[in-house]
């Protein structure tokens, strides 16, 4: 599976090198960049699903044919060729970090939570904490409310 993060990086990173060498870049670039960031948020909980969207839009592509081209246009073949090559790799290589989730399905905004995978129990002291849980598929413990609460709930776990 295509770890898509790791694509964006490499041709987010050739934009700013050709931009810090005093080039333009087209207006369709940034929103395409924009377009795959959002699509990588939005399916981060389903990469499945991520890489059938993906290969679907042209957008990934469009941004690195139109980067490449731009350094190929004035930097030379072989220039375009070595990040050719970088982002072949990355295309290749898989993801190696897991990444965290920012917004969980079900809390409200205004809400703070952390997961918490533990053999103790911490419902008594939720409760007189003011805090909700909810027990996760990989036997975490969701815990979630007000940032004051969950700090103190912490605090408390930890015997300070």
């Amino acid at each position: 599976m295509v770890d898509y993060g790791n694509v964006c990086k490499t041709l987010e990173q050739l934009m700013l090198e050709l931009i810090g060498k005093g080039l333009s870049v087209p207006q369709y670039i940034y929103d395409g960049f924009n377009s795959v960031r959002s699509q990588i948020v939005i399916y981060a909980q389903k990469p499945d699903e991520l890489c059938k969207a993906i290969e679907k839009s042209p957008v990934l592509q469009e941004i690195e044919t139109g980067l490449l081209i731009t350094a190929e246009a004035n930097f030379g073949k072989d220039y375009a060729d070595g990040w050719q090559e970088k982002i072949m790799t990355s295309y290749r290589e898989k993801e190696e970090t897991v990444k965290a989730a920012s917004y969980i399905s079900g809390i409200p905004r205004n809400k703070y939570w952390i997961r918490l995978k533990t053999d103790a129990d911490v419902g008594e002291l939720c409760k007189s904490l003011n805090l909700q849980t909810r027990p996760q598929e990989d036997g975490c413990l969701l815990i979630y409310g007000r940032k004051e609460d969950v700090k103190d709930f912490l605090s408390k776990i930890r015997g300070k």
